[in-house]
């Protein structure tokens, strides 16, 4: 009887000690940070580089503080879309800056955090106002901070660097604003959408069978056409409206029936520019291609 009850009381230490050392040895689990839903790291930072006409209301993103009474909006870019920055004067002395001497769109650090990336302005407003604005274009002076030029009378021709959301700089302008609308500036705001690489017109190239009603992407015809801006993959529209021209529809569609009367229209035709993208990571091309393709 003596020899069961050690026997059953040494089981017990051993299994005493068997669970210690299992407890010992068993790792405790470390708390771990888990990171908050729906917050991205900004890319750069956005902001409205501006200089009234005596230079006496100023912002430039350097560090500096802003002047007394002036709000300062800025973005934060955490990749493609559309953003809104902008400076409001209402709170300062004399309650409004006073003319425009220069004004920009700047990122920060955006030659290096985004390279080749491009910004289209979609409205500036004024005191709450819109005000008409021509086509900008996409550069940097310092290869560091990308810039999209409002307003600024240095400039004197395009520089090497220049670019643009459609691809197209032979029109953009480096005073895109009539500096009469600055004359008193309580507020301004610019909305503008940031692409990275950039966005191509789709559209429908057509000719019916007489190739009396046409279209080739240009609005120099009785054809009404619905054309697409494509920045990027999605679903998109296009189509054409013949109703307004003198037959009031298109007949057929022009073939390769005709040969040599097809091959004499197309070098008749006008030379028409299209876009073209690759993805990814590779620089958009422009390629140049004549007349009608042959299905």
């Amino acid at each position: 009887m003596n020899c069961t009850k050690k026997f059953l009381a040494l089981l017990m230490v051993l299994a005493m000690a068997l669970g210690m050392t299992a407890v010992a040895e068993s790792p405790v689990a470390s708390p771990v940070a888990s990171p908050v839903a729906g917050e991205v790291e900004p890319l750069s930072t956005a902001f409205l580089m501006y200089a009234d006409a005596n230079w006496h209301y100023q912002w430039w993103h350097d560090g500096s503080e802003p002047a007394e009474g002036m709000k300062v909006t800025e973005a934060a870019i955490t990749g493609e879309g559309s953003y809104t920055v902008g400076l409001d004067f209402t709170g300062t002395p004399e309650g409004a800056a006073s003319g425009i001497a220069f004004a920009a769109i700047g990122l920060e650090n955006g030659e290096k955090a985004l390279p080749g990336w491009t910004i289209r302005v979609d409205e500036i407003r004024v005191n709450g106002q819109p005000i008409e604005a021509k086509k900008g274009y996409t550069s940097s002076d310092d290869g560091i901070i990308t810039r999209s030029n409002i307003y600024n009378e240095w400039v004197s021709e395009l520089p090497a660097d220049a670019r643009s959301w459609d691809g197209v700089t032979e029109d953009a302008n480096w005073i895109t604003v009539d500096k009469a609308a600055f004359e008193r500036v309580e507020n301004v705001e610019v909305d503008f959408t940031l692409f990275r690489y950039g966005a191509d017109m789709a559209y429908i190239m057509f000719a019916d069978s007489s190739w009396t009603s046409q279209y080739w992407g240009t609005d120099d015809s009785a054809v009404k056409a619905t054309n697409a801006t494509v920045t990027g993959a999605g679903d998109y529209t296009v189509g054409l409206d013949f109703t307004a021209t003198e037959a009031g529809a298109a007949s057929g569609v022009a073939g390769g029936a005709d040969r040599a009367g097809h091959q004499a229209r197309r070098k008749a035709l006008p030379r028409h520019v299209h876009q073209a993208q690759r993805y990814p990571y590779q620089r958009r091309i422009r390629c140049v291609h004549q007349g009608l393709h042959l299905l």
